[in-house]
């Protein structure tokens, strides 16, 4: 069908297709504005999608904005210069880490592109468990013990932990 179309559009006398059109005006450059942007994206690995809802900031100025339902933000009309982006989230805290880039410069007239992730389960234990994993562990239990009246962490505390295993077969 889609060729019948196109045989009987190409017959038709006096009738010019958009692609055989000549333009005498070259296309135009975006208007500069000396103003720089910063866009991204927030990966969630652990969860292995995006990260939603996470509040994105950028230091030292009071630029914020929020991650859209694919983990992407935008910061326009920012003056050049060097910026740090940063992420703050629930799931972040919980898992006690933060997210931020390293300090990046933003030139006049650009679009510079920031891309930031959660860890995945993999990278949080093998940081968590630095030099006590034989290797062949592949999950762990993780946490702080806090003092419950002030939060403040307790040094030296003992924690153990129970489990049952069931196997079917």
């Amino acid at each position: 069908m889609v060729g019948l179309v196109a045989a009987v559009a190409l017959g038709i006398p006096g009738v010019t297709l958009v692609a055989q059109q000549q333009t005498t005006t070259p296309p135009t450059a975006a208007a500069k504005t000396g103003k720089a942007e910063i866009a991204g994206l927030v990966v969630d690995s652990l969860h292995g999608g995006f990260l939603r809802g996470a509040d994105v900031i950028i230091e030292g100025t009071n630029a914020n904005t929020v991650t859209d339902s694919a983990g992407r933000f935008a910061f326009e009309g920012l003056p050049p210069g060097t910026y740090r982006v940063g992420v703050f989230h629930p799931l972040l805290d919980t898992l006690g880490i933060s997210l931020a880039t390293k300090p990046f410069h933003a030139s006049a007239d650009s679009t510079n592109i920031a891309i930031l992730g959660v860890p995945s389960a993999a990278t949080l234990i093998r940081t968590a468990c630095s030099g006590r994993s034989n290797g062949q562990n592949n999950s762990a239990v993780i946490g702080h013990v806090n003092e419950s009246e002030t939060l403040r962490p307790v040094s030296g505390a003992e924690v153990s932990i129970a489990w049952i295993e069931l196997e079917a077969s």
